[in-house]
């Protein structure tokens, strides 16, 4: 007997338990800060996904400026730059400046009847406080053995070639013509 009554006594305390509201409002809260935790984390992924494009984004955007500008200002410098018929020996064509550096592929077809070519690395130096070069890229000048030339520009993942006619003139002076800027 005292076995049933246990029984009947522990069902009882159950079936009190069950019907007893007094720790609905803590189950309740429990299940609102779940659900807040769970909106929560899905706002922080996304968040973080999307700061991930963002970053990508501003990258390619830098790339394509870089690479847009510097061909720019390439094409807008070699417009109606000429290299005297005598070839190399210019004395005030340095190597290191456009003028220098269409002497010297104009020499080098001249010489070998084969197109040139030449590389040129293209960096950024930051600000006054920060002394490291980064680097954006490469322009690469080629000349064909019509002394026609081309600038292909590489920043990243954006890249642009400028084409750029020449005129030989009777002294055998070259003048380079107006370009065109295609994307690559």
């Amino acid at each position: 007997m005292s076995r049933q009554r246990g029984k009947t006594e522990t069902m009882g305390y159950i079936n009190q338990k069950l019907k007893s509201r007094a720790g609905a409002s803590l189950l309740f809260a429990l299940l609102v800060i779940l659900l807040c935790s769970m909106a929560g984390s899905v706002l922080i992924t996304a968040a973080t996904a999307s700061a991930g494009r963002l970053n990508g984004l501003k990258e390619d955007k830098t790339e394509y400026y870089a690479a847009f500008s510097t061909v720019r200002v390439l094409r807008d410098q070699l417009e109606g730059l000429t290299v005297d018929g005598d070839g190399p020996d210019q004395p005030d064509a340095e190597q290191d400046t456009l003028q220098g550096l269409l002497a010297g592929l104009v020499s080098q077809v001249r010489s070998t009847g084969e197109p040139a070519q030449q590389r040129w690395g293209l960096s950024h130096g930051g600000d006054l406080t920060d002394r490291v070069r980064q680097s954006l890229g490469w322009v690469e000048f080629s000349m064909d053995a019509g002394y026609r030339l081309t600038v292909q520009v590489c920043c990243g993942s954006s890249a642009y070639t400028l084409r750029l006619p020449v005129m030989e003139q009777e002294d055998g002076t070259l003048q380079w013509l107006e370009g065109e800027i295609t994307k690559e």
